[in-house]
């Protein structure tokens, strides 16, 4: 399934190659509440036809009338929305939020076709790639970028030069297929997540059905050690067998990725913890068991697996957020 990022960029190439005059908007900075994050992408056609979101309201209906009356001029341009309490009631955006958005015409000569390609190759290839657009010039370049840098710092703009590192999808491993595992697949996977389930019990696998999800039947700790996860991935263990998740965490916590939880009770947790570092063959630390969360998800008093699931992929969406740390 193609991000959103990927189903814009993937749109626009085509509007490039019909030699249609193209429009790019980016979110590049966002005060108080916004219903899109920093790094949201939208592109328009000539005609009014547009692809993504940056608010699900009135913004892009404002941005396209701007677009087909010729009020934005070449070079990339910013955008205010929502400076008032006034223009943020008609715009649809809530009490209080504001929004910058950069808009940059791309035209269909070969530089531009070839940047959006590029890009798109790199997605596609599960590489990151940081684009850099000169305000002055609208030069486009790229570069090449780590999880890291995209997870940290996904946009940054000076007075010269836009900066956007864009990715591929962010990877979820759940650790265990049972009732929870399914919830929180379809939950991720609405998220724009690639999805896999790993579980070495052939019974638990068959009850599995959960379509656009990668099933492995493996012991999750050789799987994780094989597919070497980076600060693009999170993983999560649901079984409750201490036999299967602990050996997933183990492999888990020594790898990069950007989280890592295990599902169980504030008694269950705290007794996993002792146990993990008890454990004479692992050569854990306590800085690396500090990356765990367990309790896993957001305290909401979930109770049902689809609450359950909810409160993991809620603290997953606030972590990313939290360290989006955007520079401007």
């Amino acid at each position: 399934m193609d991000t959103v990022d990927q189903e814009v960029l993937k749109q626009l190439s085509f509007w490039l190659e019909d030699n249609k005059r193209c429009w790019l908007a980016t979110i590049v900075r966002t005060f108080s509440s916004s219903p899109r994050p920093v790094g949201s992408l939208m592109a328009f056609s000539d005609g009014g036809k547009q692809v993504g979101s940056l608010s699900g309201g009135c913004v892009e209906e404002e941005l396209c009338r701007n677009l087909l009356n010729k009020k934005i001029p070449i070079p990339p341009t910013i955008f205010k929305f929502g400076i008032n309490s006034e223009e943020s009631a008609r715009l649809g955006l809530p009490c209080g939020g504001q929004m910058e958005i950069l808009v940059e015409q791309i035209s269909s000569i070969d530089k531009y076709k070839e940047h959006i390609q590029t890009i798109l190759k790199s997605i596609v290839n599960n590489q990151c790639i940081r684009r850099e657009v000169s305000l002055a010039t609208s030069e486009v370049l790229e570069f090449k970028a780590t999880a890291e840098q995209r997870l940290k710092t996904c946009i940054t703009l000076s007075d010269t030069t836009f900066n956007h590192i864009l990715g591929p999808a962010f990877s979820l491993i759940i650790v265990g297929a049972n009732q929870v595992s399914s919830y929180l697949a379809e939950f991720a996977l609405a998220l724009n997540y690639r999805v896999m389930i790993c579980d070495p019990r052939p019974d638990a696998i068959s009850n599995l059905h959960v379509q656009g999800v990668e099933v492995i039947q493996q012991m999750p700790d050789d799987f994780i050690l094989q597919k070497k996860p980076d600060q693009q991935y999170a993983i999560v263990t649901v079984t409750h067998d201490p036999k299967i998740d602990d050996l997933a965490l183990i492999e888990a916590l020594a790898s990069d990725a950007f989280y890592v939880g295990a599902m169980g009770s504030t008694r269950t947790s705290a007794a996993r913890r002792k146990r993990l570092l008890n454990m004479t063959l692992v050569d854990l630390t306590e800085q690396q068991l500090d990356k765990l969360h367990a309790p896993v998800g957001l305290s909401i008093g979930s109770k049902t697996p689809p609450e359950i699931a909810l409160s993991i992929m809620a603290e997953l969406t606030r972590l990313r957020r939290d360290q989006a740390e955007t520079l401007l």
